[in-house]
């Protein structure tokens, strides 16, 4: 198996292979012990006011470590076709 540090080998994110490419970012995420560090805020909003939806966001958001999602952020972004990166902003 290889090491932390190697590049699997996958297409970079295009038109058309979202559906092959998540499975492999979320795989090298895994890998690289990044994943956990990956934002999925899923919030039940009925009947919550939109102040309690954004205290509740920024308290889970604060729970993470900047460092690694700047890690995350440029593994994302190494792995997607030019023109995918309007997306990444």
């Amino acid at each position: 198996m290889s090491d932390n540090n190697s590049t699997p080998c996958f297409l970079h994110l295009n038109d058309t292979n979202y559906s092959e490419w998540v499975l492999y970012i979320e795989a090298e995420l895994i890998r690289k012990d990044l994943w956990t560090n990956v934002i999925e805020i899923v919030m039940n909003t009925k009947e919550k006011k939109d102040t309690d939806i954004k205290k509740e966001f920024e308290t889970k958001l604060g729970k993470q470590s900047t460092s690694k999602m700047a890690k995350v952020q440029a593994e994302i972004i190494l792995r997607v076709d030019n023109g995918q990166l309007f997306h990444m902003l």
